[in-house]
């Protein structure tokens, strides 16, 4: 990222986070929007938990430092500042290469809802970024483009891996004791429940 004078303050470490994501959107011409690669879904589902697997997964798995281990940096947007700098914030990822990227959250979330958003954006990064440097890219923050639903693919795959997800099945017998084992919002247990066709009567 080009640097910004602006970027950076000696007092106020929340307009510094403000400056630098402003910084990026005067940089946004520079960024093309992510595609989708036009995977078979049920592969997407696997590579999300391949990934998972090589990192060792476990559903107390830190998302905050995986970002921070592959060179991500996180930004915390408070909802007054989400709402009066809507233009800023509709992208929710910015990738410029290998291990440099940014993901855009809200500062207020229900719980699992990080762990959730920070999955996909991740599978963003993985799945349709290119991280050669060569081309910066962004993704929207909401749709139902098949961009979206690729990415919400791997993250389910990715937060809840199939072996481990029928297992905790057995053992949790609702929606709810699965959303807190596994740390997502309970939608997204929903979600993982249909896409392995099983019993949708859990709640």
């Amino acid at each position: 990222m080009v640097e910004c004078g602006m970027c950076r303050s000696e007092t106020d470490p929340s307009r510094e986070i403000f400056m630098e994501l402003e910084c990026l959107w005067a940089e946004r011409e520079e960024y093309s929007p992510m595609e989708a690669k036009k995977y078979r879904l049920t592969d997407v589902f696997w590579y999300g938990e391949y990934e998972a697997q090589a990192l060792a997964w476990s559903p107390r798995l830190d998302m905050y430092e995986l970002v921070k281990a592959n060179g991500g940096t996180l930004h915390h947007i408070d909802f007054a500042a989400f709402r009066r700098h809507k233009d800023i914030f509709e992208r929710s990822i910015f990738v410029r290469g290998e291990e440099d990227f940014d993901i855009i959250l809200p500062a207020h979330s229900e719980f699992g809802e990080d762990r959730l958003t920070i999955a996909h954006e991740l599978g963003h990064y993985v799945l349709h970024a290119d991280r050669t440097g060569q081309r910066k890219s962004f993704a929207s923050r909401k749709g139902d483009a098949p961009v979206e639903k690729e990415a919400d693919c791997f993250a389910l795959g990715f937060l809840m891996p199939s072996e481990e997800f029928r297992k905790a099945c057995e053992k949790y017998k609702t929606v709810f004791d699965l959303h807190l084992f596994f740390e997502v919002p309970e939608s997204a247990v929903r979600a993982r429940l249909r896409s392995l066709n099983m019993d949708l009567t859990l709640y």
